[in-house]
């Protein structure tokens, strides 16, 4: 399910054609601009969003209690089992969970910053920032430094 999120971020959300344009700044704009470029946009918006949907939802339609040879074993191992995988996933629902209640409740900004880059996301060096110029947060970036702003980055 995670995985199958990440496809629909990447192809839909931020959009496949800014994604191929940062894979541009990383390995060159000949490689990601490709003949196989079509191929690339299709898999990250539809196959791979739909493979592991249906893949997650068949797991789920055809489960069966963890066997090892003739040994079955009992409901509490299995509901461990679960709990270890839920545990994994509670982090990240946790986080989205409070990142949507500070932007309601406490910040009162609107859902839709929470799809927006901060002022400070892209490459760190000033060299690859200027080739980036298909992030809207680097033009409004841009324009505050040469206003005198400085701008902080922290790790």
């Amino acid at each position: 399910m995670v995985g199958a999120m990440e496809c629909v971020c990447i192809g839909w959300v931020y959009g496949y054609n800014k994604f191929k344009k940062d894979i541009g700044l990383m390995i060159g704009d000949k490689l990601a601009n490709c003949f196989l470029s079509w191929y690339w946009a299709t898999c990250w918006k539809f196959i791979c969003p739909f493979l592991l949907f249906g893949l997650a939802i068949f797991s789920i339609i055809k489960y069966k209690p963890l066997q090892v040879d003739d040994y079955i074993y009992p409901e509490w191992a299995n509901l461990i089992g679960h709990l270890m995988t839920i545990s994994i996933l509670s982090g990240t629902i946790g986080w989205a969970i409070y990142m949507i209640v500070d932007a309601l409740f406490i910040n009162k900004r609107s859902l839709k910053t929470l799809f927006k880059p901060e002022e400070a996301w892209g490459p760190l060096l000033p060299e690859n920032r200027r080739l980036a110029v298909h992030l809207d947060n680097l033009k409004s970036l841009e324009r505050s430094k040469s206003s005198g702003a400085t701008l902080q980055v922290t790790f």
